[in-house]
């Protein structure tokens, strides 16, 4: 049997404070992950050179649920 929470769990500000609503939890979350994660910049990557005449051919790949289940 699954249960549901009927809320988020306290979690603690920079301030030192506890959150006191789930909208307040997931502010506290998100300003955390974007301060955590940042964006590279990948305007600067070298792009891989590609020969000329090069055809890309499509790979014959099994997904199938059989398939998935044996390896």
């Amino acid at each position: 049997m699954q249960t549901v929470k009927d809320n988020v769990t306290a979690l603690k500000t920079r301030s030192g404070e506890l959150t006191t609503s789930d909208q307040e939890a997931a502010d506290t979350l998100g300003k955390y992950f974007q301060e955590v994660y940042m964006q590279e910049d990948n305007t600067t990557i070298d792009r891989p050179a590609i020969a000329p005449g090069f055809q890309p051919t499509a790979l014959a790949i099994d997904f199938s649920r059989d398939t998935v289940l044996k390896h």
